[in-house]
């Protein structure tokens, strides 16, 4: 799934260049994937044990991470890989978390306002997504997201984890491949409107 992430993260990569980003999965040389971190990335997409093996031998640290995004979250929350991200998440310093309190929350935000861009991205924003929310994935999200949001898409009415909500439409529209750029520009822009 790392690989298959970072192939679409190259598609984007094309309009924004200057991001630098590397792959740390197991099945390639992890020699060269340290030392394309340690040259500095923006981004990095990994596994769970190949993130653990790179801040063990201090290939990276994880004290400037503002952006915390668990994909598949339910199947990371398997024994070994529950142990990896707990050590993952914990090696992130506290100081990147806004206040419990909502008062300090807010005296943060105004502060962060008038601080530029480095201001900007000093708060960590942990996303996680999950076809399916277990108990072990939920007390993931209770300890390290602050006032955790659960966004359901679905009626779960049969307790199967599958669901379609009435609420929403799917539409279906068949384009060339030179048009997909052209069509999320309209579709973007549209969402902006709303």
């Amino acid at each position: 799934m790392a690989n298959q992430i970072d192939g679409e993260i190259k598609k984007f990569k094309a309009l924004i260049p200057q991001i630098r980003t590397v792959v740390l999965v197991g099945g390639h040389e992890a020699e060269k994937q340290a030392f394309i971190v340690r040259t500095g990335v923006e981004l990095i997409v990994a596994t769970p044990g190949r993130l653990c093996d790179a801040l063990a031998k201090q290939h990276t640290v994880l004290h400037q991470c503002n952006y915390v995004i668990l994909d598949e979250t339910d199947a990371m929350m398997e024994s070994p890989m529950d142990d990896y991200l707990y050590r993952i998440l914990n090696s992130i310093p506290s100081s990147n978390l806004k206040s419990e309190d909502e008062e300090e929350a807010l005296k943060q935000e105004l502060e962060l306002q008038g601080g530029g861009l480095e201001a900007y991205r000093k708060y960590r924003i942990t996303q996680m997504y999950t076809a399916t929310l277990s108990s072990k994935a939920e007390r993931l999200a209770r300890t390290y997201c602050r006032c955790p949001a659960i966004i359901r898409i679905g009626d779960d009415e049969f307790g199967l984890g599958v669901a379609k909500n009435k609420n929403i439409e799917q539409r279906v529209k068949l384009i060339s491949e030179a048009e997909k750029k052209r069509e999320l520009e309209i579709i973007f822009n549209c969402l902006l409107l709303l």
